[in-house]
Order: structure tokens, then sequence, then C-alpha cells
């Protein structure tokens, strides 16, 4: 990850908001991506795992610096003739309320763990897969910049300054404060944080129905549990 998207993000609030300070800018930035992946699950990460006869509780971890916030949907083991990603059948699974290992809630600050809780487990070992949604987590880097993939605020870069540009103007009793353009810039925020998560919801193509991937009967099915 390089910090040049977060740079002209904070150079651009600069400019909008003269005498704003650069660590104001960062924690506000901060705060808005953590709103802006929890309610888009923009950020994904497949998390493998090997499921054993009668274990239901599975201990995960992502590999990229984030909380895991939302479990998407758990894989079972892919065909030998066809190994593709996605193409294992859909497993009933959830994330339970508390981690059994020292009570700790799933994505709390000091751990990047989680605990997925399957339904069946199998009565061999094959690998199966958590589709799981990130967000950002502690510690920042040494400019204060979050850790989150560049591409994503490459993509969503005019809502991420919308998002921001609302955050501050919105501040009372500031240089740069103005109601009414906070207002016009939340909106045009949250139009954006919309169109990411329809994006996401329809597998990001173009006139695609929601994405729900197959039970074995054919039809969808929730992994509310």
């Amino acid at each position: 990850m390089s910090d040049a998207p977060f740079q002209r993000l904070i150079d651009s609030t600069r400019i909008k908001c003269p005498g704003s300070l650069d660590g104001m800018i960062q924690q506000e930035l901060f705060n808005l991506l953590r709103e802006f992946t929890q309610r888009t699950n923009v950020w994904q990460e497949e998390i493998s795992f090997l499921p054993l006869t009668n274990v239901y509780d599975y201990l995960i971890s992502p590999t990229e610096q984030g909380y895991i916030n939302r479990l998407i949907w758990v894989e079972g083991a892919r065909s030998a003739t066809n190994p593709m990603p996605l193409s294992g059948p859909p497993q009933q699974a959830y994330l339970p309320a508390y981690m059994q290992t020292g009570g700790v809630l799933p994505g709390a600050p000091g751990t990047n763990m989680a605990l997925v809780r399957i339904i069946s487990a199998p009565s061999n070992n094959p690998t199966w897969y958590a589709h799981v949604a990130l967000t950002i987590a502690d510690p920042t880097d040494a400019y204060g910049i979050p850790v989150i993939p560049d591409w994503i605020v490459d993509k969503y870069y005019m809502p991420l300054l919308d998002g921001t540009l609302s955050r501050m103007m919105g501040m009372p009793s500031k240089p740069y404060s103005n109601s009414a353009l906070a207002a016009y810039h939340a909106k045009r925020y949250n139009t954006g944080l919309n169109l990411c998560r329809n994006e996401m919801a329809h597998g990001n193509a173009v006139g695609g129905q929601s994405w729900r991937f197959p039970s074995p009967s054919g039809r969808s099915r929730s992994q509310k549990y």
C-alpha cells in the first residue's frame, strides 16, 4: 500500500477547509473509512481453514491488517476437477456474538481474529473457505494513515472526499464550518456509499441481479441460523 491516494484526499480537504490540521483530517478520514467499509462490505478476503470431524468452532484471521467485521458466507470443499474459487457448495455458518476464547468480540481492538461456527462438520477433512468482510484497524502507519487497499480509495475517491469534507465542515466554530456545504457533501457521500454497496451486492456487474450463492437444492438460503 502507498500513501499517495490518502495524501490526495488530505491535500484536497486542506484546500477546501483552510486552517484545518492534518491530524484532525486524518482522524476524520479514519472514522469515515471505518464506517464506509462496515456499511458496504467493499473490503473482502477469502480465508481457508481445515474443518475437523465433530469440531464446530474455528478461529480465523485475515492476512491483511484489518478486523473481520462480517461473515459473508462459508464455501465448502472445491471439486478436484474444478478447484476454481466460489465453486464449492455453501455451508451454514455464522460468527457468534462472542468468541469462545477469552470472550473477545470478533474484530475487537487488539485482535484481528474471529470465531466461525459451522453447523454441520464434515465426515472427512477437506479445505473450506470463509469469505469475510473487513474493516480498518489500529494501528495506522507512521503518517497516521489507515491501512486499507489502495484500489478502494482510488475507485471511491469522490465519495470518500465528500464524506471527509462533510465531517470537517460540520464541526462547530471552525474557520471552515459550513452547515449548508456539510449537508451537500453528506448527500453526495451517501449516494456514493449506496452505489458501492449496490455494486458489491451485484458482483460489480452492470445490470446484474443481486448476487446469491447457490444452495444444493438450487435455491438461495440465508447464512442466518
